[in-house]
């Protein structure tokens, strides 16, 4: 199967709207898909997909492409390795390539290293050997159903995954490089020995590392694989591509500490339930959450660890404008423990009674300082007028303002005079900084693209116009812009070899990002926009008359030349600026 051929089977059989929600929650409303932008950050929808014509583009960071760009960007790989998942995704089979791409990266290999390595695991916990650990698992409630639907598996004390995986082809140095082998004195040996296996999936369902827990005392509770080429801690959450639907229909996402918490809580029906593999939620993993909702239900251990992690989270939540609430369970309780003893729906009722993310940083300044002492309305202050700064909008920090006046009986403004004081001396109740959105990659301004231009070219990209009329009078060089010149050279090359070409080929095949945000705009933005006959012939005419007026000036400032130096303008060059000079006075 020709390459170009492969990308539009996958097209005809996904559609970009299918591949675009799988990462984003879209809403349909008229032509287009709208959602919030996964290359920056935004309260506001700005991202849009036009499924007729096969873009998305985002009015914010003004970015935008087809299907296999926008894979290639959020999942950071080659325009191959995007053409080979998608067409796994699509039921093809990427060696029908004419022309197969080689996989430079080694990221396939590594892909079926590790599910190789999770099927490893699954026969092992279903195996004589797995017997204590499946008994394990029925103690906690946790039935077969959940093991399977979560991949669960067992890593045998005695090891066998590396020889295993050796045998189906993997490469010690690929298996060193996921954690899976580990190089001793006397060889490589077995990384997880000896614990329940917990595989971490990406988005797309692949497995990209493992998590595993102790069955025997003497050795630390979890082990994790290491960052790897397909792995990135700080940029995953356990559970998201199981969770992401329930996610995207609800509008919000439970955030737990552990596997066994998410495990629980989607065996309980609470099924938007991830996991932030460890206490230490990243500024990443928030932006990936950003992705599928805008509400978060915080509900990590109930100990000093989790409310620390939880403040941390806040602040992260709270610089990307994300409604965070914190769920409180009684002290010492986890999510797991806590279903497992008091049902689903008592832990409904914690859910419902969450705190929204002030009311629980000033509930935490309560507990280490008396609001009863000018000292520890100080303190309380201090700890709390920062966070309260932090938000964006002026009304919360009205309202919250007063909030802690009225806590801690107080009147506003001396809070606002102590803010500004804090302000000044740089106290900041930021725990950590930063985010994770991808930086703006601007193609050339639109602004400077003259509107003929862009109307012309939008009529040209949409089939509004046909090539015929257009290359008629006008060419490229017509164009001032030197993008949309460059876009409309490669289609008038096309067109001049073969008339019957198809544009939507042409489209298909640009690799050019800048090119492909400027497409992808063009088309967004004129939506809904349709020209009669005249006014496109009038943009032809626009344009074609620039481009005489820019060769008559050329011309006048030639025959100046020559009646400077006191001589006779050839005559060709006479006969040129004459036929042009009525051409532009029939105009």
């Amino acid at each position: 199967m020709e390459g170009t051929d492969l990308k539009e089977e996958i097209a005809r059989r996904l559609g970009i709207a299918q591949v675009v929600s799988w990462y984003v929650h879209l809403v349909h409303r008229g032509k287009t898909h709208k959602g919030l932008c996964p290359f920056h950050s935004e309260k506001t929808p700005s991202f849009t997909v036009n499924e007729e014509k096969g873009f998305w583009y985002c009015f914010g960071c003004q970015q935008g492409g087809d299907l296999y760009h926008f894979v290639q960007k959020i999942e950071n790989i080659s325009f191959m390795e995007a053409l080979e998942l998608l067409a796994g995704k699509a039921g093809l089979d990427p060696d029908d390539f004419r022309k197969k791409g080689p996989d430079r990266s080694g990221k396939e290999e590594l892909y079926s290293a590790l599910s190789e390595g999770s099927a490893f695991f699954q026969t092992c916990l279903f195996a004589r050997e797995g017997i204590h650990v499946r008994k394990y698992l029925e103690s906690r409630g946790i039935p077969e159903s959940t093991w399977k639907h979560f991949g669960l598996g067992f890593a045998p004390t005695e090891g066998g995954a590396v020889s295993h995986l050796r045998k189906k082809g993997a490469s010690l140095e690929n298996l060193e490089k996921l954690g899976l082998a580990k190089k001793g004195k006397s060889g490589y040996y077995d990384y997880f020995r000896g614990r329940l296996i917990f595989p971490v999936k990406d988005i797309l369902g692949r497995v990209i590392a493992f998590g595993g827990r102790v069955m025997d005392e003497g050795a630390p509770k979890y082990l994790n694989s290491p960052e790897s080429p397909v792995f990135s801690k700080s940029r995953q959450l356990f559970a998201l591509d199981i969770a992401k639907k329930a996610i995207s229909e609800g509008g919000s996402v439970l955030l737990v500490e552990g596997y066994l918490d998410a495990i629980a809580a989607h065996q309980s029906g609470f099924t938007n339930a991830v996991a932030s593999l460890g206490t230490s939620l990243t500024a990443g993993q928030v932006g990936l959450i950003g992705r599928y909702a805008r509400k978060v239900l915080l509900a990590y251990d109930s100990d000093e660890a989790g409310n620390r992690a939880s403040l941390r989270a806040l602040a992260l939540f709270q610089e990307e404008e994300i409604e965070a609430l914190v769920v409180t369970l009684p002290k010492g309780e986890d999510p797991d423990s806590f279903l497992r003893e008091k049902g689903p729906d008592a832990f409904r009722d914690h859910l419902a009674r969450a705190l929204p993310s002030i009311r629980y940083v000033l509930a935490q300044s309560l507990k280490r300082h008396d609001p009863g002492t000018l000292s520890g309305k100080e303190e309380i202050a201090k700890e709390v007028l920062p966070f309260i700064r932090a938000f964006k909008s002026p009304i919360a920090q009205d309202e919250h303002t007063r909030l802690l006046a009225d806590t801690l009986k107080v009147r506003e403004e001396a809070l606002r005079r102590l803010s500004a004081r804090f302000e000044k001396k740089g106290i900041s109740g930021r725990l950590e900084q930063g985010h994770g959105g991808v930086p703006k990659m601007n193609p050339e301004p639109l602004e400077q693209i003259s509107p003929a231009e862009r109307e012309l070219l939008a009529l040209i990209l949409k089939k509004e116009i046909t090539l015929d009329q257009v290359f008629q009078e006008n060419g490229p060089s017509d164009f001032a812009s030197p993008l949309c010149r460059k876009i409309v050279e490669e289609i008038h090359d096309l067109w001049s070899t073969d008339r019957s070409f198809r544009l939507d080929q042409f489209l298909s095949t640009r690799k050019d990002e800048t090119e492909s945000s400027l497409i992808a705009r063009l088309i967004s933005e004129s939506e809904g926009i349709s020209l009669s006959e005249k006014q496109k012939n009038q943009l032809l005419g626009q344009l074609r008359e620039r481009t005489l007026r820019e060769t008559f000036k050329s011309l006048q400032e030639k025959m100046a030349e020559f009646m400077g130096r006191g001589e006779h303008p050839p005559k060709e060059l006479q006969m040129a600026y004459k036929r042009l000079e009525h051409q532009l006075k029939v105009k």
